[in-house]
């Protein structure tokens, strides 16, 4: 079962960065349908669990340092603009055609 089941904010993309992750880790198309949501809805169904397994990947794995760092400015500068918009919608007047 994957714990932070998000009812809240963009679960689209918490939801493609998920499967993203799972692919990377090398999890079979049925694995990643189970992480998806068939554990969870395993259970109302009364249908057993799934097997605890093992992690697939390595708990440290090496990173660039230079990468992660672009990849944090990129991210702080893409949310500046998706607020600016905002700001910049909520500004504008509602208008009835």
């Amino acid at each position: 079962m994957f714990g932070p089941d998000a009812p809240y904010g963009r679960p689209l993309g918490g939801l493609f960065q998920t499967m993203r992750v799972a692919a990377y880790a090398g999890l079979a198309a049925d694995e990643r349908a189970l992480v998806a949501g068939g554990t969870i809805s395993a259970l109302p169904d009364g249908r057993p669990l799934p097997a605890a397994t093992a992690p697939r990947i390595a708990q440290v794995r090496p990173a660039s340092g230079r990468l992660m760092r672009v990849s944090s400015h990129l991210t702080l500068a893409a949310f500046g603009l998706v607020m600016a918009a905002s700001a910049i919608a909520a500004t504008e007047p509602i208008t009835q055609d």
